[in-house]
């Protein structure tokens, strides 16, 4: 069986004919799973029109209400669902040959071009999580008949004598990987899952309704759909939801962060730096691609006002967008076993082994594993530059330890993505020259003392 997912929009009218729909595959037809999605008390479209309307202000220098050919052309690029960039195209944009863009063609530009409210990005299981959940069930399968029993369930704990490697009593996916040489099998299935996008009218099998803190399934086709805590169970697998678990204002702050204290602290007493400031310090580098777009008054110097704006700008438009992120996991023994979602086993979910049995039943095969599809939505850009900017901490994964006290400026905080309270070169996501002005010892690592050192 296979997922598919269908969003449905007519352009360029602004809004969603309908809201966006999981197609998902039961036992003797297809599902469909309408998500009606709210980020506040407002639809996703009117916040992500605000943006459009904010962004053609801020390039309509002359107040004019209308953009030329020289105000289009300093536009900053915006992410497409596709995962590409948006250039600015005046002979697109210009849809009348008049030599000028409306708001509304400006509008119609971006919606055509891709920059729309809700973007949904599909992925597989890989093959690591593949190989990690084959090694898991053999591991179990003491006796190799391809069956979990309850008795094999139950002895589910004595894996941390084997794959525990730092005695934390979790399994992480790495520790599973260290044995996966001898899982042969692997879920294919999974790893080739096959999205499509595909309009429809029909009426729904049920409206899963989607906002901060609040997930509810309604108006639901009789036996089609069953809630139970965060998941939704049907014939043919189980949808986990995660609404809006990740704080937007968190990363973008420590974004703003990023760029801010670098600059106030070689800005000092004076009103604005030239342009050149940028280019020639490599510690203010990263700073110099936004001086085009933030400088209103041409004079190719940056205010703190002037980047304050700007920073607001690229906030409220990472803010316009909704990610729905959906992972088809596969049949997956790891994620059935997971009960608090976190990509580990701990010693409690492991003494539970045995709840994973079907009812009645005292044995499960391998094929009898539900298929799981992680369905998460939350604010931002898919990208991790929105425009000029860098967005720090974007799609932060889940840690497996923890620092017991995070330090360090915002934006460090961000980057440091084991939370080991220190930067290695591919967690940073500054230029490389100025990882190796911060790395003061040249142990090829940034730790917290010498993050304090940006902009110095």
């Amino acid at each position: 069986m296979r997922w598919a997912i269908a969003w449905i929009a007519i352009w360029p009218a602004f809004v969603w004919a309908d809201d966006p729909s999981l197609l998902l595959p039961a036992k003797d037809k297809t599902l469909r799973l309408q998500l009606s999605i709210r980020a506040t008390d407002q639809p996703p479209e009117q916040a992500h029109d605000a943006f459009l309307n904010r962004l053609f202000a801020f390039f309509d220098r002359d107040g004019n209400n209308s953009l030329s050919a020289d105000e289009a052309a300093r536009v900053f690029s915006l992410p497409s669902a596709a995962g590409r960039n948006i250039v600015m195209d005046f002979a697109n944009l210009d849809a009348d040959d008049d030599g000028k863009s409306s708001l509304a063609e400006f509008k119609t530009f971006y919606y055509r071009a891709g920059f729309i409210p809700i973007v949904a990005i599909f992925t597989a299981t890989g093959a690591d999580m593949a190989r990690a959940n084959a090694a898991l069930f053999q591991r179990l399968d003491r006796d190799g008949d391809g069956k979990l029993s309850r008795a094999e369930l139950v002895k589910a704990p004595h894996l941390l004598k084997t794959f525990d490697a730092d005695g934390d009593e979790v399994l992480t996916i790495d520790e599973l990987l260290v044995d996966a040489a001898q899982a042969e099998e692997v879920d294919k299935e999974s790893m080739a899952a096959n999205w499509s996008v595909t309009p429809t009218k029909n009426i729904p099998d049920g409206i899963l309704s989607v906002a901060p803190g609040a997930v509810e399934l309604r108006n639901v086709v009789a036996k089609t759909f069953d809630k139970n805590a965060d998941e939704i169970r049907f014939r043919g697998g189980n949808l986990r939801v995660n609404a809006f678990a990740v704080d937007p204002n968190v990363r973008l702050k420590a974004s703003s962060e990023f760029y801010l204290f670098p600059f106030k602290s070689a800005l000092g007493d004076k009103k604005s730096l030239e342009q050149k400031v940028f280019e020639d310090d490599s510690s203010l580098a990263f700073l110099a691609p936004l001086v085009p777009y933030a400088d209103r008054d041409g004079d190719q110097r940056l205010s703190l006002a002037e980047l304050e704006a700007i920073l607001d700008l690229v906030v409220m438009g990472v803010r316009s967008q909704i990610i729905v992120r959906i992972t088809d996991e596969g049949a997956s023994l790891l994620a059935a076993l997971d009960e608090n979602h976190d990509g580990r086993l701990d010693l409690q979910e492991l003494k539970r082994a045995e709840r994973i049995l079907p009812k009645g039943q005292d044995a499960l095969a391998r094929q009898d594993i539900s298929r799981r599809l992680a369905l998460a939505v939350e604010h931002g850009s898919s990208a991790k530059m929105f425009g000029p900017l860098l967005i720090v901490g974007n799609a932060k994964p889940v840690s497996a330890k923890k620092s017991a006290s995070p330090t360090g400026p915002k934006w460090f905080q961000a980057m440091d993505h084991n939370s080991d309270g220190r930067l290695s070169p591919s967690e940073f996501l500054g230029p490389p020259e100025v990882f190796a002005k911060l790395d003061g010892d040249g142990d090829g690592f940034i730790d917290v003392k010498e993050s304090q050192r940006v902009g110095q």
